[in-house]
């Protein structure tokens, strides 16, 4: 909350009390980077760009993280984050995990799929239970066998994609197939050989989606931001609690 007196002998204005409301993107490298200029678009300034004055935009992204940590981090981050008593509540909380939990059995970084599902719905649930209403959940994106290292496979970020979907389902929350998005954005449909995957037979590139098999471009970045559902419901924070208004109009 931030307080701005105004002089009222040059201004005729009265004390104000400014407050703005949250979007929380929580998750592990690809949320921490979110906000990185080295690679032209990026979602978190999109994000600020649009809802300017409308709401604050907050990352905390924590790289090689699991949803395992997730699960010991959420209840610090939003007593931190969402104060409603302040009127400076976290309104939409944006969950990516995935693309470290589905690292190949024996990793360290490894999350069995039971674990990943439960850890999943234990933040959702410590969100839910401090009245955090609208929550999306993202699914790992593609991955780049040939870019990237050995210890993942495309094939197991579906998977652990594809079960968070229902997770999303019985939750009656947002959710965001990103596998599935940046595929069909090259072309690609069910049936065909899958980008990315060592042995497959396609010839599909994904360098100008993911600059090392597994981190996005800007081009990936951008793939996930119109893919939300805040977007593709209504392109405005009227999807969100209140009327959208801005703290003081825009000039002009």
């Amino acid at each position: 909350m931030v307080s701005v007196n105004y002089d009222p002998v040059s201004t005729g204005g009265k004390p104000h009390e400014i407050h703005l409301n949250r979007i929380l993107l929580f998750g592990d490298s690809i949320t921490q980077q979110s906000s990185t200029q080295a690679y032209g678009f990026a979602i978190a300034p999109a994000l600020q760009d649009l809802y300017i004055r409308k709401f604050d935009v907050i990352t905390r992204g924590f790289g090689g993280y699991t949803s395992a940590h997730g699960r010991y981090m959420i209840d610090p981050i939003l007593q931190s984050e969402h104060k409603p008593s302040d009127k400076a509540a976290v309104e939409l909380l944006v969950i990516f995990w995935g693309s470290n939990d589905s690292v190949v059995d024996g990793h360290i970084q490894n999350v069995p799929l039971q674990d990943y599902i439960e850890n999943q719905k234990y933040i959702v649930r410590a969100a839910q239970a401090k009245g955090i209403k609208k929550i999306i959940l993202v699914a790992p994106a593609a991955y780049d066998e040939r870019l990237g290292g050995p210890d993942r496979k495309t094939s197991r970020f579906r998977e652990y994609g594809q079960a968070l979907k229902k997770v999303a389902a019985e939750f009656d929350l947002g959710f965001v197939d990103l596998w599935t998005e940046f595929l069909t954005s090259v072309g690609w449909k069910e049936g065909d050989p899958i980008p990315g995957e060592t042995g497959s037979g396609s010839d599909i590139d994904l360098s100008h989606l993911l600059h090392d098999g597994l981190h996005f471009t800007g081009a990936g970045y951008e793939i996930w931001y119109n893919a939300l559902p805040v977007f593709i419901v209504l392109a405005s924070c009227l999807y969100l609690s209140g009327t959208g208004n801005r703290i003081w109009r825009f000039w002009i």
